[in-house]
């Protein structure tokens, strides 16, 4: 059990870190088109206009659809419902959801023994708080920091053994994984494989729990969407944007194994694999999180795809792995590499992130999109936008589509007449708005890029142009 002042001390950096990501949460990254996929139904229904979307082409408006997660759905539609339309609010929820799941593993990590003493406990937690691809998820307003708080609940119950609370808890968390994503259907596939290599016998009741629970949650799943309608938008949307051998665009895709605080962990895990004795437990099980951390990866590309903000996938069994091994390292020198390795994978992560806001704060500023929209467009306005300027003109027009100048053609004729204006980047010209939407186009202010020194790693700059169309015509 953590002591007075480990506990204080890992109140202090959870504090800390949560505080951070809020006061930054709008500075980085630039919004983005995935964060307004998840965001889009459930801003429909803050603003009284139900679950459905406008940001999916490929679902028509009058469906009933709170986005392939339809469990982070729901609650960021009460979230927005009760803080408001915008931006950081929508990338608050994820913040704090993960905020949450990381201090549940570091508790349990620690309950139960799987991180030995205080310093492997604090490493634990600065990991899982600060790894690179976690990072990036958890503030991109993305659906994943819901899974993150599944996954701390099901790393709770699977520690507890064999109990009836245990197995039952299993269950329903193997129920409600599909509604927490997708993606944890694979994944609990994969991961009861492990535990039972890894564990052997002892593990057969755990994972068949979680795996009944999965059953029943997949063809509830199936059954809403079929109820709600979005059955068949529901499997064009996923062959369209998963990339597996199951898509017609089949593509490997395993960005997620490249996360520099994953590849660090990894690294150290190696290194204690090598200075271990032969027989040890910290051995096995850094040998065990070795392979299972490729494995994994590449299942879920070859099943969807792994994209960086999957890593956290493999990052938190990596990590708490790592936290069980130090504390078993009897050597001064070993255990020092470990802890260094550490430090840079937390480094690399969020610290970095928030030096570059800080280095960048007036490129990444969405408040200047903010005033740009409210200067140019108003509430009669119904707005094809590039996906950056989603969450600056949502609370001000009638209807937003983003991506629209990009796939027009997937909109029906009639709502492609009733756009009157549009906010796009610099690359798209009014012969692009002409070729998609028809009429005449005129172009009314740009929003210019802070100048700035050119370097890798610098943000997206907000580059948007406002166009408004004077006739309503259509090819």
């Amino acid at each position: 059990m953590p002591n007075r002042r480990e506990s204080f001390l890992a109140a202090v950096l959870w504090l800390a870190a949560l505080a951070v990501n809020l006061a930054t949460a709008t500075r980085s990254p630039t919004a983005w088109h995935d964060e307004v996929y998840f965001a889009d139904p459930a801003v429909h229904f803050a603003m009284g206009e139900g679950y459905r979307t406008t940001a999916w082409t490929l679902v028509g408006e009058d469906v009933r659809w709170p986005g392939l997660v339809p469990g982070y759905g729901y609650a960021l539609g009460a979230w927005l419902t009760a803080l408001g339309v915008g931006l950081w609010q929508v990338r608050a929820l994820p913040i704090v959801l993960a905020a949450i799941a990381v201090g549940w593993v570091w508790w349990t990590a620690r309950w139960r023994g799987h991180a030995g003493s205080s310093g492997a406990g604090l490493v634990l937690l600065a990991l899982l708080l600060c790894g690179a691809g976690t990072v990036f998820s958890y503030r991109s307003g993305r659906g994943d920091a819901l899974a993150m708080l599944w996954w701390a609940a099901a790393y709770a119950a699977a520690s507890r053994g064999d109990s009836r609370l245990s197995l039952i808890a299993l269950f329903v968390l193997g129920l409600v994984a599909p509604w927490c994503g997708l993606f944890l259907v694979p994944y609990v596939g994969i991961m009861g494989v492990i535990l039972l290599c890894l564990g052997g016998r002892r593990w057969v009741g755990r994972v068949g729990a979680a795996y009944a629970g999965l059953a029943v949650g997949l063809a509830a799943l199936a059954g809403y969407y079929r109820m709600a309608g979005a059955w068949e938008a529901f499997v064009a949307c996923s062959r369209e944007y998963q990339s597996g051998v199951l898509s017609p665009h089949f593509r490997l895709r395993l960005d997620g194994l490249w996360d520099a605080s994953l590849l660090l962990v990894l690294a150290a895990l190696a290194w204690a694999a090598l200075v271990r004795e032969r027989g040890c437990a910290g051995r096995r099980i850094a040998s065990v999180a070795l392979g299972a951390a490729p494995t994994t990866g590449l299942v879920l590309a070859l099943m969807g795809k792994f994209p960086a903000y999957y890593s956290w996938l493999v990052f938190f069994p990596s990590a708490v792995a790592l936290a069980h091994v130090i504390p078993c390292t009897a050597r001064p020198g070993a255990r020092r590499v470990l802890v260094a390795l550490a430090g840079l994978a937390i480094v690399v992560g969020l610290p970095a992130r928030i030096g570059a806001c800080l280095m960048e704060w007036g490129a990444r500023d969405h408040g200047r999109v903010a005033a740009f929209v409210a200067r140019h467009f108003g509430e009669a306005d119904r707005v094809a936008c590039h996906p950056s300027a989603y969450f600056a003109l949502r609370p001000v027009v009638g209807e937003v589509y983003p991506r629209a100048t990009e796939v027009a053609l997937e909109l029906p004729a009639e709502v492609r007449r009733t756009i009157t204006a549009a906010c796009v980047r610099p690359e798209i010209d009014a012969g692009r708005l002409v070729e998609g939407f028809g009429g005449r186009w005129v172009r009314v202010a740009d929003l210019d890029a802070v100048p700035g020194p050119s370097r890798p790693g610098r943000a997206e700059l907000y580059r948007l142009v406002a166009y408004r169309r004077v006739e309503e015509t259509i090819p």
